[in-house]
């Protein structure tokens, strides 16, 4: 089975860039690469696990999960590279920002429930309970 793990590749809202995360490097880092084909580029760093990525509206951020700050929180860097800058201070896990851009929309996998925090930062405010299983599809 050889190869490094990665996965949850996400398309920009223009369509020219796939973020994705990957382990060639033994941790879990993102990378950018265009949608055609070519050479990739990393836009994490450190030794920290960076995963599951996903675009800000405007395609200028990659908003991802990280343990950088020795809990799994969300961060943003810059898709073209440089400093990230951590989102939420109290939840991680997998995150979308809002058609409108004001929003992130965070779901933890830890309490099984959503919360929304501005995108700048700010209070993070649970909007749907944990979901315990207990109702059924139609």
């Amino acid at each position: 089975m050889g190869g490094a793990l990665g996965g949850t590749p996400r398309s920009s809202p223009d369509g020219r860039w796939i973020a994705f995360d990957s382990r060639a490097e033994g941790t879990a880092q993102i990378y950018v690469i265009p949608s055609g084909g070519g050479a990739q580029s990393r836009i994490t760093s450190g030794n920290a696990h960076s995963q599951v990525p996903s675009w800000s509206r405007d395609g200028r951020w990659v908003y991802f999960e990280s343990d950088r700050s020795g809990q799994w929180r969300v961060w943003k860097a810059p898709a073209g590279g440089g400093e990230a800058v951590q989102v939420t201070h109290f939840q991680g896990g997998t995150a979308f920002e809002s058609a409108d851009g004001k929003y992130l929309y965070v779901f933890s996998e830890k309490t099984n429930a959503l919360f929304r925090t501005p995108v700048g930062g700010g209070e993070e405010k649970e909007v749907a309970p944990a979901v315990d299983g207990s109702m059924a599809s139609a």
